[in-house]
């Protein structure tokens, strides 16, 4: 994109347009194309492409139609280095038609020009195509802005062809060449969102009521139901003659509609609108959802109002902030009280060069103060300042200026604020701020990310908002685009955001839905939240596996059941930001049921929960008895470790000493006669204590339990045979547990 373009709104009245072109020149007249080329070329001159535009339309016979775009604080002119100045002529191929392209080219390319500086790429796109056929060589650049407009009108693959071309045949090492290199990357990345579409960022465009006229755009949240954005409207009636420079003036056809006249010998005595950048206010006010139905009124979901009700934005009223004469309004940021405000107030000079500074305001009742310039820690002399923004916290003010120090064209730039002042500012630093523009910054407090609007990076085109974490008394982290479809092949600036999660509730500035101007947008993000964790036996604390999760959000709408695995883990999606009430089922188990609260990331890990089991009533293991030998007990040779086959009969020991908690149990383990009889008595003292040891994991008081070991003492049977033989299965029976209650 052109580096020149330090576009922080646009603006415009495309129906005016149609209407002051619609008219074809009559043959009558055609004696006065020489007239129309002049003039033409003198606006043409002086920076003012509306007016060219008009008439170099008018010489070539055409009939212009709609949609002109507009910079409202500067359009770069003569010299320039994003081209379209008369000083550029010479870089595109040559001048007044001496170079290798004809006469008409020249004026055909200066059209597309004057198209491309209003940012109207749909008409530019035939006048450069034009040009490149006809004379390729004569003016390289065409082949490049014939690619920008070929990409914003989607045609990827054509564009990346042109651009190709471009870097084939122009040679000078500029920055031309890098913005077509830069270009071709963008081209591929545009391609690669495109194809994995986030279908959980819905962005929609907001109604007419808000997006009304010309341009609606910087929107920012007096409270939490009131919006406060920028529109440029008609401010009435004006004499074509001696109007007063307004932003729009000598672009939108005040100059053009006298221009006419002189052109035509004809004098022209028509009132034309005049337009200007203003500050609107617009309240979410609930209404209920069958009367906004019935009403076919658009319905609006936000924070701040009853969720039973569906919200519609009130009539935009002018902000009733006194008038700075000869001055327009921009980009307005609130204290959190609401009581203090920050905006842009620009004017324009006797050339059309835009001359902006943030001013103040504060609130007492219900009236706003006289606005008051900000001091030299914010605006410096020279240099033009815009698009304040204070953080949620009131601690900072961020603005965007071209001032000294800076790394590029615009940066980033903050300052301390204690009680409405700001402090010295201090630029962002190079990982924020690049070659290129970096604009209206915003900073979510609750995610710690900055966004700001760039066009020197890696892209979709245009201006693209990026995201970086970090925060002002630390580091920042490196800046991320945002993707579509956040960002479009056209501009996109003023993010701003009142919700927990970034995208959650916020709004944005697009052209993409319209030929000329800026409007607003919404961004309501559908963040799922992963609610995780694990269930154990109370007994054992092993994970427990075969447990049903069930639960309710909080609207009461259920979600799927689910059931744990062997590592005993669970994880529930649910829409970011409710409770959930959870149930685990097993069976042999005791239900259980808790809350889990939301957190602030995505994910949300809940207490550890143990599920304790049902005992189950089992015939007695003593029968009556005070004495009982088990080889239900096993431990591996010449190991004190139980086997695993074992436990089911520990943990049916264990229930009846649950069953029966005045008893006491003594263990006594035995050995056969292989090995010494000491390592016989220590192993088998060992086994017992290993018995001990797992009845206590289980819950049984160690005091209730002694463990003896007795080692080869005192077997069953004889462990050979009458002719001296070994005999194994006297031996496996000598190797036993005996258990007496005490």
């Amino acid at each position: 994109m052109n580096s020149s373009y330090h576009n922080t709104f646009h603006y415009t009245r495309s129906l005016l347009l149609a209407a002051l072109l619609g008219a074809a020149m009559p043959a009558a007249r055609a004696q006065y194309a020489k007239d129309y080329r002049r003039t033409a070329d003198q606006f043409y001159a002086k920076g003012d492409y509306y007016s060219a535009a008009q008439y170099y339309e008018k010489y070539f016979g055409a009939s212009a139609s709609g949609g002109v775009h507009f910079q409202a604080y500067e359009v770069k002119r003569q010299g320039s280095s994003g081209g379209g100045g008369k000083g550029d002529e010479s870089k595109n191929g040559g001048k007044s038609g001496e170079g290798k392209g004809g006469q008409r080219q020249e004026l055909e390319y200066r059209l597309a020009e004057s198209y491309r500086q209003l940012h109207d790429y749909t008409h530019a796109m035939p006048w450069y195509k034009a040009v490149t056929e006809q004379a390729p060589d004569a003016w390289p650049l065409a082949h490049y802005w014939y690619a920008i407009c070929l990409r914003i009108d989607g045609k990827y693959g054509w564009a990346q062809k042109e651009l190709e071309l471009f870097l084939k045949i122009y040679k000078t090492s500029d920055s031309y060449r890098a913005q077509a290199s830069r270009e071709l990357e963008n081209n591929a990345f545009i391609q690669q969102e495109l194809s994995s579409p986030k279908e959980d960022v819905p962005v929609a465009r907001m109604d007419a009521g808000i997006n009304k006229e010309g341009a609606s755009y910087a929107a920012g949240w007096m409270n939490p139901v009131t919006m406060v954005f920028t529109s440029t409207r008609s401010e009435g009636a004006s004499p074509s003659e001696g109007t007063s420079r307004s932003e729009t003036s000598s672009r939108s056809g005040e100059a053009g509609a006298s221009g006419t006249a002189a052109a035509s010998g004809e004098k022209d005595t028509r009132a034309h609108p005049v337009y200007a950048n203003a500050l609107y206010s617009t309240t979410l006010q609930a209404v209920p959802s069958g009367q906004a139905t019935a009403a076919g009124q658009s319905v609006q979901s936000t924070q701040g109002v009853p969720s039973a009700e569906v919200t519609r934005w009130s009539k935009a009223d002018k902000l009733t902030i006194p008038v700075i004469p000869d001055r327009q309004q921009g980009v307005a940021s609130f204290t959190p009280d609401g009581r203090q405000l920050f905006f842009t107030v620009w004017s324009e000079d006797k050339e059309g060069r835009r001359h902006a500074a943030i001013y103040t305001s504060t609130k007492k009742d219900n009236d706003w103060s006289v606005p008051v310039v900000l001091g030299s820690n914010i605006n410096v002399e020279g240099a033009d300042t815009r698009q304040p923004q204070v953080t949620p916290d009131g601690g900072y003010l961020l603005f965007s200026s071209d001032r000294p120090g800076g790394k590029g064209g615009f940066d980033i730039w903050y300052a301390p604020l204690k009680g409405g002042q700001p402090g010295k500012a201090v630029n962002a630093g190079p990982v924020i701020n690049g070659k290129g523009d970096e604009q209206a910054p915003f900073y979510h407090t609750a995610s710690q990310t900055l966004v700001f609007a760039s066009n020197g990076r890696i892209g979709m085109g245009g201006f693209d908002l990026y995201s970086v974490r970090g925060n002002f008394t630390g580091s920042w982290d490196e800046p991320k685009n945002m993707g579509f479809p956040i960002n479009s092949v056209k501009d996109d600036l003023y993010f701003v955001a009142k919700g927990d999660r970034l995208l959650e509730d916020a709004l944005l500035s697009s052209d993409r839905s319209s030929a000329c101007c800026l409007e607003l947008f919404t961004v309501h993000k559908k963040y799922t939240e992963y609610f995780i964790g694990t269930v154990f036996d109370s007994a054992t604390h092993a994970p427990l596996a075969g447990v049903e999760i069930t639960g309710k959000d909080g609207s009461g709408r259920p979600f799927p059941a689910q059931t744990t695995g062997p590592d005993g883990k669970y994880q529930v999606a649910a829409p970011a930001g409710s409770s959930l009430q959870l149930n685990a089922v097993r069976e042999k188990y005791r239900p259980a049921s808790w809350t889990a609260r939301p957190g602030t990331g995505d994910s949300v890990y809940n207490p550890e929960v143990y599920l304790a089991s049902i005992p189950e009533k089992k015939p007695d293991l003593f029968e009556g008895k005070k004495m009982l030998v088990t080889h239900n007990i096993n431990f591996q040779f010449r190991k004190k470790a139980l086997t695993p086959d074992s436990y089911p009969y520990m943990d049916e020991l264990a229930a009846y000493l649950k069953a029966n908690p005045a008893v006491k149990l003594e263990i006594a383990a035995h050995t056969d006669g292989i090995g010494t009889t000491a390592y016989n008595l220590q192993l088998s003292q060992q086994r017992a204590r290993a018995c001990v040891d797992y009845l206590v994991k289980a819950g049984i008081e160690r005091q209730r339990l002694i463990a003896r070991g007795f080692g080869e003492c005192c077997p069953l049977e004889k462990e050979t045979t009458p002719d001296g033989k070994d005999n194994p299965a006297a031996r496996e029976n000598n190797r036993r547990v005996e258990m007496t209650l005490k």
